[in-house]
């Protein structure tokens, strides 16, 4: 009697234990399965992943609601096999850089963004940008922070209003094509916007 009620219990405790480890396999395995599903699933001939880095700027800061895209860069990884054998937290730990966040997986290119109000630039550069609804040209520090180094030079006599609005939007977030690595370049960029 004793041994019947020993071998119910030890087939119970295996029972549950099995399913236990069952339950825990699927849970801990449908984010990676799901992933190399999609991708597999997707994917051409192509044997890379592209990696996309996107800017995003955010216009309603109520909403949330994007502006548009205005930096962009693409990294290739040439293994796809290693990377169908990543969970989602295994390609945000390998590819993930400091201020960008996983956005989605499309065929073969991972997205991540960030978001910013305005385009934030690299150290001392050369910025073309708005000052008092006149064109200037901003000078960068060592945190890409915007300043103006001379205002009687700095700042033109262009303003804005002969612009067309969506340059003066762009203008006002910035972005790479607003950078220079020299104040000369940066005021040839100048006349290059106003070239007739």
């Amino acid at each position: 009697m004793f041994k019947r009620n020993y071998l119910i219990e030890f087939l119970m405790l295996l029972i549950i234990v099995l399913g236990l480890g069952l339950w825990i396999n699927v849970n801990l395995n449908s984010n990676k399965e799901a992933v190399i599903s999609y991708i597999e699933h997707v994917y051409s001939d192509d044997d890379c992943v592209k990696i996309i880095y996107q800017s995003k700027y955010i216009t309603d800061e109520q909403s949330k609601k994007e502006k548009c895209i205005i930096d962009e860069t693409i990294s290739k990884y040439d293994d796809k096999k290693i990377v169908l054998s990543m969970s989602k937290e295994e390609l945000i730990n390998m590819f993930g850089k400091e201020d960008y966040n996983f956005e989605k997986i499309e065929g073969n290119k991972i997205f991540f963004t960030r978001k910013y109000k305005k385009y934030k630039y690299e150290p001392n550069k050369y910025v073309i940008g708005i000052k008092n609804n006149r064109i200037a040209i901003f000078k960068t520090n060592e945190k890409g922070e915007l300043f103006i180094e001379d205002p009687k030079k700095d700042v033109t006599d262009i303003f804005v209003d002969k612009l067309p609005e969506d340059d003066i939007i762009y203008l006002k977030f910035g972005g790479k094509e607003y950078q220079y690595n020299s104040r000369e370049e940066a005021e040839e960029g100048v006349k290059a916007m106003f070239k007739s």
